[in-house]
């Protein structure tokens, strides 16, 4: 079963501009952690190599799906995922990032800690590719596994887009 992913990364001495790779998988791997990925790659000069990427969920919870360990998948939870949706056709509407975050709040509804939501909660879950089905690996790293520093990922390490991985709650048109 093969199927590609992209995989980005900021190019040396160029911080702003951005290579993007396609990759065909080749194998997946059951290890202890989850699986990995081995991947033919070919870069924008046409070389190709192989490259591993192992598969672990940082958020086992987000509103609107809760991660399965069996299936190792997100599964979608009905009533969260109405809320999810009520929050992206507002943002379709144009209410503004702090009107939904007021809304939501209004309407009792919370996010999966038990906070209220806050403008950058909402502007976070907007732009989340998880809830068009997608995910995207290495957003952050640890930068010191001693002091377990988590940083986000600028271009340091390179990142995996993955499509279609779980069942969306947002249809790929409206996130787009």
């Amino acid at each position: 079963m093969a199927f590609s992913v992209v995989f980005e990364s900021k190019m040396s001495g160029n911080s702003d501009k951005l290579n993007i790779h396609k990759m065909e998988i080749t194998k997946l791997r059951q290890n202890g952690f989850g699986y990995t990925v081995i991947a033919k790659q070919m870069d924008c000069q046409g070389t190709q190599f192989e490259v591993s990427a192992r598969e672990s969920m940082a958020n086992k919870h987000l509103l609107g799906y809760q991660y399965d360990e069996e299936q190792k998948k997100y599964i979608i939870i009905p009533e969260e995922a109405e809320a999810v949706r009520w929050m992206f056709q507002m943002y379709i509407d144009s209410v503004s990032l702090h009107g939904i975050a007021k809304n939501m709040n209004r309407a009792g509804i919370r996010s999966v800690l038990g906070n209220e939501f806050q403008e950058g909660s909402v502007r976070q879950m907007i732009f989340n590719e998880v809830y068009a089905g997608d995910i995207r690996r290495q957003k952050c790293y640890m930068a010191d596994s001693i002091k377990k520093t988590k940083v986000k990922n600028c271009g340091e390490l390179p990142q995996y887009y993955m499509p279609g991985c779980h069942e969306a709650i947002i249809d790929r048109e409206t996130y787009a």
